[in-house]
């Protein structure tokens, strides 16, 4: 898969963890067996072209955000994978319609948002 010249339907964003690669593998299986192209890196294999995987999120149709403990933790590490997509997300916000992010909050009990994603043009599940 050339992910520089691919465009997603859905980019999936998360923090991998062995509890939750499964449920996105899982996910992303259901999206495209409805006909949706998926994009989450476990098509990769791990490290194997992430930084141009992540540049294909500029151009998906919609981002989908997992939004976790997990992710909210490495969301502040500075050098993590998650840091590096969320910087990008936040980026092209601004010039991408409304409902192009979407949130799905899991084992976030409290619906804990970074302040950029408290916007009425996200929408939360």
């Amino acid at each position: 898969m050339d992910s520089k010249n691919t465009s997603y339907d859905v980019f999936i964003s998360y923090a991998w963890s062995e509890s939750r690669k499964e449920w996105v593998h899982w996910l992303a299986a259901q999206l495209h067996l409805i006909g949706f192209s998926v994009g989450y890196d476990g098509y990769l294999g791990y490290g194997l072209g992430l930084d141009a995987f992540m540049q294909s999120l500029q151009s998906a149709k919609h981002v989908l955000i997992i939004m976790d403990d997990v992710y909210l933790q490495r969301m502040e590490k500075e050098h993590s994978g998650v840091h590096k997509e969320s910087e990008r997300i936040q980026q092209f916000l601004e010039c991408r319609p409304e409902g192009w992010v979407g949130i799905i909050a899991i084992d976030n009990p409290d619906f804990v948002l970074p302040a950029w994603a408290r916007r009425p043009m996200i929408k939360c599940f």
